[in-house]
Parts: C-alpha cells; structure tokens; sequence
C-alpha cells in the first residue's frame, strides 16, 4: 500500500463532520406519527406496525400502559390516561429508541437540554414544571423515563412510571 492510499487527517475530520451533520439532520426530520407524549393514544396501533413490536396491555386503577417489546430487545412503556391521553413514556434495554417518535413535539426542549450537556456522555435530565425527562445508562443497557406533570392522573406517583 502506498502513501498515497492512507487517508489524509483533515479528510477525516471532514468525514466525521458529514456522518455527523447527517445524523443530526436525519433526527430533524420528521418521524412517522405515533403514540407521542401529550397526545392521543389511538395511534399506539402504527408504533406496534412500524417499530415491528409485540405489545401488551396492563389496565391500572387510573391509567393504562401499553408496553411494546421491540425485536432488538428494548421495552418501551407508554402510559395513557382514562381519556387516552398519553402521560408518560419509559423505555429500557440494548437500544435507545425513536425519541422523536416518543416525545413528539416536546422533543426539541429533550434536545435542547442534552445539547447543553456538551457532547459529554452524561445523563439528561430535564425538570421543567410541564415536562420531566430523565435518561441514562452505557452500552446495551439504556434507559429513559418522560412524563407530563400536570396531565397525571391524580394519586400518581412519577416513581410508578418506569
């Protein structure tokens, strides 16, 4: 192999910028509608179709929770009112899921708060008055909980939901 074959550093510096200015537009744009927090939870249906997932459905007191298995491994938890609303989210497992499809329009402040962060490997944590987001983990083993305070139902603790 010659001198000439091995990849220059700044090429790949700019290939780093691209792959990740890519990534970073691919999380942009808009994801197909789902069950998303704050909002109705008739369209739990599409995110079993699209995420591949099996899913069960444990009826609560004052909520409902659809949990969706999906193929790599991760659960993902949704929480819905008596009026299916969705209130919550959680997830855990080797996979972070679609965080776009699962927080919906509430997911710009999510990105805003990990942005802050500054690319250090740190959980997220976002404790706003309507809004709490709570992520962690390593390596196959993620996990995550979003949940809107003010759209629990009463005699919830936010510990429940996980």
């Amino acid at each position: 192999m010659s001198c000439e074959a091995l990849p220059r550093p700044g090429f790949l510096r700019l290939r780093t910028r691209l792959i990740a200015c890519g990534l970073l537009a691919a999380l942009s744009l808009p994801g197909v509608a789902g069950a998303a927090l704050g909002q109705d939870g008739s369209t739990i249906e599409s995110d079993v179709a699209r995420l591949q997932a099996q899913r069960h459905i444990a009826p609560m007191a004052a909520y409902t929770v659809h949990e969706l298995q999906l193929a790599g491994g991760t659960r993902v938890r949704e929480y819905l009112t008596a009026s299916q609303q969705v209130f919550a989210v959680a997830w855990s497992g080797p996979h972070i899921p679609d965080l776009q499809q699962l927080l919906g329009s509430y997911f710009p402040r999510y990105q805003d708060a990990a942005r802050a962060l500054n690319r250090a490997r740190r959980p997220v944590v976002l404790k706003d008055p309507d809004l709490v987001v709570q992520t962690g983990g390593h390596a196959r083993a993620f996990y995550g909980v979003a949940y809107l305070p003010l759209m629990m139902p009463p005699g919830i603790d936010p510990s429940q939901i996980r």
